[in-house]
């Protein structure tokens, strides 16, 4: 009954201690290299993929990748698919690269053209791990001048990539939310297809729209509307491979009235069952501040059931990011406060987030932060942050499913889709003890002999779950919480 005592005292402590994170640097040694405007994704095949820019001169940057294959604890620069214009980010605007199952990386980016004097969406792509990469083109110019289109990307299951962008409609003086995809790298472009479908207005003019793709091939396109100044976050959805799309679905319960420019836009994320996971900020008519918001929208389903409020106790909130675990049960927003940089974090699919903790003081504004799921770091996040005189790039790896080892882990240990994973350095057997935080045992699991990862189903039991591992002779190999 001691052991229990320990572990309940030490639970509140821990949780405390270790879900503040300890950020790290992207490149351990401090340089002059400016790294800004980062942005992180998780490719097909599991392979990390931060997309970030150099500043150079005559108002251009250097875009570079670089990508890691054990969920972020080490990273490789794999290369530069090519130059951005620096009026072409920032608000949410920046360099990104997506994955496929094949390992092809394909980055899109909005740049303005100096000889046209048109701001165009430019893709390519690399089908050797960044080595070499093809020659940027052009998937959209527009064609009417100078016009702002906040691409965004996502590849499917299959390979096709989808690329959005904003385009002006000059019949009704409305912005579109327009998509491309391709299945040949970007030889060729099908579409464009309206995603919006307003009857009435348009999409906001100065807001970034987001796309993702399912495990099965559904298409999901979050943008924010512009009906007679009313600013509110909408999804569309695709059954068909884009073809087509639903009307859009309101997402925001509340209504924003805003006679001028938001300048952010929403992120979302698929789980496994296709469910959408959301963020964003608004200062909704009865709000009278920013608010960053998270809300789910399940499979199938067509109304949001709430709203739920992250920074409601700073006087502002900004740009966020949302990830989420295969399961839809882990959930984590990454956002801006006048405070700092905030993280939210939720083990019940959102329905409510049980910690908030503040993850970088020195970065208020214009930190550029996402995160993705990793099966054995759990939510992955970068940020631009200030190291010395220049700005760099800061990682947190984070298992937010389970808490450190209470007693000098010799194992490491996580949860993933309702298991507890464990890779142990010795081929022993162990005994696995879970409890409960009134001390109350759950049950008792012995594995085999193995040093590979072992994995055990956790108890069918909401909140935090006292676990003791030990070997058969009683030595103990690690002690904490994990949540399922």
């Amino acid at each position: 009954m001691r052991i229990v005592t320990t572990v309940c005292f030490l639970f509140f402590t821990a949780v405390a201690a270790t879900l503040a994170g300890v950020p790290d640097w992207l490149v351990p040694e401090a340089g002059n290299a400016n790294r800004s405007n980062p942005k992180l994704t998780k490719g097909w095949n599991g392979v990390l993929l931060l997309t970030y820019t150099i500043e150079g001169s005559d108002g251009v940057a250097e875009i570079r990748v670089a990508a890691s294959n054990n969920d972020g604890l080490e990273w490789v620069e794999v290369g530069s698919p090519g130059n951005v214009s620096l009026t072409s980010m920032g608000l949410q605007r920046q360099p990104t690269t997506v994955g496929t199952k094949e390992g092809a990386m394909h980055t899109a980016w909005e740049s303005f053209n100096p000889i046209s004097s048109r701001v165009g969406v430019y893709h390519t792509f690399s089908t050797d791990g960044g080595t070499t990469w093809a020659s940027p083109k052009v998937a959209y110019e527009d064609p009417f001048g100078g016009n702002q289109t906040f691409a965004s990307i996502a590849a499917g299951p299959d390979g096709r990539v989808f690329i959005t962008y904003l385009s002006r409609d000059l019949l009704t003086d409305n912005n579109r939310v327009m998509l491309v995809s391709t299945t040949d790298n970007g030889t060729t472009w099908t579409g464009p297809v309206r995603v919006d479908r307003f009857t009435e207005g348009g999409a906001c003019d100065c807001c970034v729209q987001n796309v993702a793709v399912s495990s099965e091939g559904q298409v999901a396109v979050s943008f924010r509307s512009n009906i007679n100044n009313r600013r509110d976050i909408w999804v569309s959805r695709s059954d068909d491979t884009a073809e087509t799309f639903s009307s859009p679905i309101l997402i925001q319960d509340q209504v924003w009235t805003i006679f001028g420019c938001p300048s952010s836009g929403p992120t979302l994320e698929y789980d496994a069952q296709g469910d959408l996971h959301f963020s964003w900020r608004d200062e909704r008519d009865a709000a009278q501040k920013s608010i960053v918001y998270y809300a789910r929208l399940n499979n199938g389903e067509t109304i949001v059931s709430q709203n739920v409020k992250l920074s409601d106790f700073a006087k502002v909130g900004e740009y966020s990011d949302v990830s989420v675990d295969p399961s839809g049960m882990l959930v984590q927003v990454i956002y801006e406060t006048s405070d700092g940089l905030f993280v939210s974090q939720s083990n019940d699919g959102g329905a409510s987030f049980r910690s908030t903790n503040i993850v970088d003081a020195d970065m208020p504004q214009g930190a550029s932060a996402h995160a993705v799921w990793t099966p054995t770091q759990g939510h992955v996040s970068t940020w631009q942050s200030m190291r010395g005189e220049t700005f760099d790039v800061r990682l947190r790896n984070e298992i937010t499913s389970s808490v450190q080892s209470l007693i000098g882990s010799s194992a490491r240990v996580w949860t993933s889709n309702g298991s507890l994973a464990i890779e142990q350095p010795t081929a022993g057997a162990i005994v696995i003890r879970f409890i409960d935080m009134q001390g109350r045992q759950l049950g008792t699991t012995t594995t085999g002999a193995s040093n590979n990862i072992q994995r055990v189903e956790l108890p069918n039991v909401n909140g935090p779950i006292g676990t003791l591992i030990s070997t058969q002779a009683g030595q103990p190999v690690w002690s904490g919480v994990v949540f399922r």
